[in-house]
C-alpha cells in the first residue's frame, strides 16, 4: 500500500459513507486498498440483544461489544467507566481509522463489565472490546 495517496483513501472512504457504500476497493499500478464501510449492526455483535425467543430460551445475560472498523480504540472526553448504565445506541467509545472517527454503538441497554481493549490500542474489524450485561 506504499504507492498509494492516503488523501485519495480518506476522500474513498469520506465518499463511501456519504453514499451508504458498504465496500470501496482503490487498484493503482500494482498497490491495492479495500474496505467493508458501514457494516451492520447484527454483524458486528456475537448476541443480537433483540432476538426472538424460541422453546423459552433464555435470552443473554452478557454480550460483547465488537470493533465495527479497522483502526485505533480512542476513549470519549467522558467515557463510561466499569459499572456505568450504558443505554441502547449510546456511543461508548470511537474507533480512528485513517483520520476519520467512527462511533462505537451499545447495542443493548445494560451494564458496563469490562473493557478488553485499552485505548489507544490497534482494533480489527470484529474484534472484542468491551462486555456490558443485558438490562432484563
Amino acid at each position: 500500500m506504499s504507492g498509494l495517496d492516503t488523501d485519495l483513501i480518506r476522500h474513498a472512504l469520506e465518499t463511501a459513507r456519504t453514499h451508504d457504500l458498504r465496500q470501496i476497493r482503490i487498484v493503482q499500478n500494482d498497490d491495492e486498498f479495500e474496505a467493508i464501510v458501514g457494516a451492520s449492526v447484527p454483524e458486528l455483535y456475537e448476541e443480537d440483544p433483540s432476538f426472538e425467543l424460541e422453546n423459552d430460551a433464555d435470552p443473554p445475560t452478557e454480550i460483547m461489544i465488537k470493533a465495527p472498523v479497522v483502526g485505533y480504540l480512542r476513549e470519549l472526553d467522558n467515557p463510561p467507566a466499569l459499572g456505568d448504565s450504558i443505554e441502547q445506541g449510546q456511543t461508548i467509545a470511537i474507533i480512528a481509522a485513517l483520520g476519520i472517527k467512527n462511533d462505537v454503538s451499545c447495542p443493548a441497554s445494560g451494564t458496563l463489565l469490562e473493557w478488553l481493549v485499552p485505548a489507544g490500542q490497534a482494533v480489527e474489524f470484529g474484534q472484542q472490546i468491551a462486555r456490558l450485561k443485558v438490562k432484563s
